[in-house]
């Protein structure tokens, strides 16, 4: 086996960003499945606990229908997203006769929604990294690389 030293900071650079990018690109399916798993959560959660407007109030607009989630998939990312698509989501607080969980006066989008995704961008994060280290660990010398297998 022919092995070769980086000596070249530029050439470890380089080196680091492709082996980094390849696992990266590795555990993606990983990734999307936590991001999935948490984003539907998020969406099942927040329309269970969504409001509904008291009968006594007038009628409800539906905006616990207007609840959506879904992930969005590129070549170099995945992320999830759930929101509610009703114009004036970021604007219903909960009273002090609402349904569900959000507190009194509180945004339900924030106490439903944003806070929740903050949380699980958390989790992802740690999960995402604890994963790459344990792949840059499995790699027994990141430093040395083969070139046989390399048409030059």
């Amino acid at each position: 086996m022919t092995t070769f030293k980086v000596e070249d900071i530029e050439d470890l650079s380089d080196y680091m960003l492709d082996m980094i990018d390849m696992i990266v690109h590795q555990s993606i399916g990983i990734s999307r499945n936590l991001i999935e798993n948490e984003t539907r959560k998020i969406y099942m959660d927040a329309k269970k606990g969504w409001p509904v407007r008291q009968k006594r109030y007038g009628r409800s607009k539906g905006s616990r229908n207007k609840l959506k989630w879904g992930l969005e998939i590129t070549p170099s990312s995945v992320s999830g997203f759930v929101e509610n698509l009703a114009e004036y989501a970021d604007k219903i607080k909960a009273g002090p006769k609402s349904s569900g969980s959000t507190p009194e006066g509180d945004y339900v989008v924030g106490h439903l929604i944003v806070l929740p995704m903050i949380e699980a961008a958390d989790k992802i994060a740690i999960a995402v990294g604890e994963e790459l280290i344990q792949k840059i660990k499995e790699i027994e010398d990141p430093v040395e690389m083969d070139f046989d297998d390399i048409p030059f």
